[in-house]
């Protein structure tokens, strides 16, 4: 692996004798693995010999390294010398020192800490809780996060160092800490915070750690959205941004794919980014949506989306162990973030169109989908279905959808008036 970074057979043999050998080769592969060219990564690398020839020169084995020395070698770096102040990344000596971490149990890189983290009490309680919302709710890593953070934060307000005492937590504890958090939050950030509150008291009230259910305390946060008509686009319009990908570039193959999974099932950005290899069953021309609360749905799969999936993941996917079907376009080749990354590429193509919506994102499609049920006939059981809302009233706020089914709703205006 070395080889192909390092042109310099003397260098080589340098870092092989160093007993930092094996992790940098190590290194290397994981670098080579996720994507990275050698030419790419040669200039981080230099540092990693510099490091190499640092160490030796102070005397520090990775087994003596602690983390005052990884600081006075990235404090040498900012030494201004003959060529000015070094400017290399220092990304590869941080992942370096992970692995020397991994092995000899040392902390060598300071890592932030967010305060409800640096409380062993807390971080116990959450990591349990964190369990229950896996194993037992079943829900998305993404709401397990932000569950897990609100509800740190708020056992942090309570018991700043000291032990975790539910049975001491009353209502107005909750009541305060929504309170203290309305100064600097809006409403749809309280909300999250209501239901991860609501979920955590049930939780204590389950396992016999409350005396009582305090998710009755937890206050109904007002929030005055989706009141407005919901704004679609046109399968026209659809068409124009699908041609907008580039299907000469892996890039654009991937995304041609992504977008029509969302134009044509309705898909949410997680399940989009949840899709894996497996979950194409090409024999039975079926496909396995991935859906919330482990809830998986089987929909056929049509032929203009099976001959996009079959165009990325043959010929423009890079080669990976991932099983996950969508991954990053330049290296690191690993899946982009869950939502995001999806919600870009829908807002990155909607530009290229020329479109001007009034909203952005992947959800403009879903919506899109939708319209295009109810607007060709099909009512909201149907949209229910494919949607896959665990509740019809779920599907409700679809009705706002289009104001053209609303033109056969006025009666016509009466051209005589008056009593006979």
């Amino acid at each position: 692996m070395l080889e192909s970074i390092y042109s310099s057979q003397s260098v080589i043999d340098e870092i092989d004798r160093s007993p930092y050998g094996p992790f940098i080769r190590r290194l290397a592969s994981d670098y080579l693995r996720d994507g990275y060219k050698p030419e790419n990564i040669s200039t981080s690398f230099s540092l990693i010999l510099r490091f190499v020839r640092w160490a030796a020169h102070v005397r520090r084995s990775p087994r003596e390294l602690r983390m005052k020395h990884v600081g006075a070698f990235f404090t040498s770096l900012d030494r201004p010398g003959k060529n000015g102040p070094a400017t290399i990344p220092r990304r590869s000596v941080q992942r370096l020192m992970g692995l020397v971490e991994a092995k000899h149990g040392h902390c060598l890189v300071e890592k932030p800490i967010p305060p409800h983290a640096r409380n062993p009490s807390v971080v116990r309680a959450t990591k349990e809780f964190e369990i229950y919302l896996r194993d037992v709710r079943g829900l998305l890593p993404t709401s397990i996060v932000r569950f897990k953070t609100t509800v740190g934060q708020f056992l942090t307000f309570l018991f700043p160092t000291g032990e975790v005492r539910p049975k001491v937590i009353k209502a107005k504890d909750i009541l305060d800490f929504i309170q203290m958090r309305g100064v600097r939050f809006q409403a749809r950030t309280l909300q999250a915070d209501g239901s991860a509150l609501k979920c955590y008291s049930r939780y204590l009230y389950g396992r016999g750690l409350s005396s009582s259910d305090l998710s009755l305390a937890v206050p109904k946060i007002p929030c005055w959205r989706n009141q407005n008509v919901i704004h679609t686009v046109t399968e026209e319009e659809m068409a124009k941004m699908l041609r907008t990908c580039d299907l000469d570039h892996p890039s654009g193959v991937r995304d041609y794919a992504i977008l029509l999974l969302l134009m044509r099932y309705g898909l949410r950005p997680v399940e989009v980014s949840r899709l894996e290899l497996g979950d194409i069953r090409w024999g039975e021309k079926k496909i396995i949506i991935r859906g919330k609360g482990r809830k998986n749905a089987v929909l056929p799969l049509e032929p203009e989306v099976r001959a996009a999936l079959d165009r990325y993941i043959n010929a423009a996917r890079p080669r990976s162990k991932e099983q996950v079907v969508f991954l990053r376009g330049v290296a690191p080749f690993v899946p982009p973030a869950p939502s995001a990354a999806v919600s870009a590429i829908v807002r990155r193509t909607i530009i290229r169109a020329g479109l001007k919506p009034q909203i952005f994102g992947a959800r403009l499609l879903r919506y899109s989908v939708a319209s295009r049920i109810l607007n060709s006939g099909g009512n909201l059981i149907e949209v229910a279905e494919l949607l896959r809302h665990s509740s019809i009233d779920t599907s409700a706020r679809y009705m706002r959808l289009d104001l053209r089914r609303l033109n056969l709703v006025p009666l016509p205006w009466p051209k005589q008036g008056g009593r006979k």
